[in-house]
């Protein structure tokens, strides 16, 4: 196990801290294939990751008032405090989740996409895809979007997104342990945005072939040759791509990316898809709704679009 990620310290509190690590996320921003990549990369590097998809702190159709789900963001492990977690995994993220890290020594990433394709994915998800265990709200939402036309079904996800837009409008993008980065990125170039994600969560990252980095007795060996390789790092680059191919689109929906199948959970895999569904009065009612948040986000410079 890395020692940069098992370092305990006892603060003046007495609350025992660690270097943890923390991805935030939010529904419909990669959050499958994020998850998939912090997997594998806790299973190589021995970690313990926690996923929780229940921490949102306001659900559909008023779930959160609702039992059990109405607890779930009080019951979300913590990692540092004795809990054994090294990963800590907010699939749907806010302020608050945030807020109950403050003493916890950790640094993670924050994930979000244009809301406009947020719109469309939910679209199709939500009414052929996305699993309902656990998340009755989405079944009943489901009824709605198989009774209704594409345009109307689109606004009524409009309104449905409006509770994960609501995270995302109020989030702080100044939190200086937390990397911000975008669902663009990082289906345009994953390796280089996850090589930078991983650095900045303290995972030290070699272009040591694979033969030496983890062999010791090929390190001895160079050693006596008076060659020095480091053990100080925790991933090669050739674990790191390796990594990224094993869940790569291509792999998961068995075509190339861009091909759609709108009743597959990986759908179609690319940015600005928002173009070829918005309607004039989907675009209308997007912007009166949630245009600023798309200025805030920076995916508008107004809302001539």
């Amino acid at each position: 196990m890395s020692n940069i990620l098992y370092q305990k310290i006892k603060n003046k509190s007495g609350i025992y801290r660690k270097n943890a690590m923390a991805y935030f996320g939010h529904h419909k921003c990669a959050t499958q294939y994020i998850c998939g990549v912090i997997g594998s990369l806790c299973s190589i590097l021995g970690l313990r990751a926690d996923q929780t998809y229940f921490s949102a702190d306001k659900l559909p159709y008023d779930y959160h008032l609702k039992s059990p789900w109405n607890e779930k963001l009080y019951s979300v492990p913590i990692p540092g405090r004795e809990s054994g977690i090294d990963f800590m995994i907010y699939t749907n993220a806010s302020n608050k989740i945030v807020e109950r890290l403050k003493n916890v020594d950790y640094k993670g990433f924050h994930v979000i996409r244009d809301p406009r394709d947020i719109v469309v994915s939910g679209y199709f998800s939500h009414k052929f895809s996305h699993p309902l265990k656990n998340a009755p709200w989405i079944g009943d939402h489901r009824k709605k979007l198989l009774k209704v036309g594409l345009e109307e079904g689109m606004l009524l996800e409009l309104d449905f997104c409006s509770f994960y837009f609501e995270r995302l409008a109020s989030w702080n993008f100044k939190i200086p342990q937390i990397y911000e980065t975008t669902y663009e990125k990082l289906t345009k170039n994953p390796y280089d945005e996850f090589y930078k994600i991983f650095t900045f969560l303290g995972v030290r990252i070699s272009n040591i072939s694979p033969i030496v980095f983890g062999n010791d007795a090929m390190r001895k060996f160079l050693k006596n040759l008076g060659m020095h390789i480091s053990k100080k790092y925790d991933l090669s680059t050739f674990t790191l791509k390796r990594i990224l191919d094993k869940h790569v689109f291509e792999k998961k929906a068995k075509r190339i990316k861009g091909v759609e199948d709108a009743k597959s959970h990986y759908r179609k895999g690319i940015a600005g898809d928002w173009k070829n569904y918005f309607t004039p009065k989907l675009k209308e009612a997007f912007k009166k709704k949630w245009g600023k948040l798309l200025m805030q986000l920076k995916y508008a410079k107004d809302l001539d679009w």
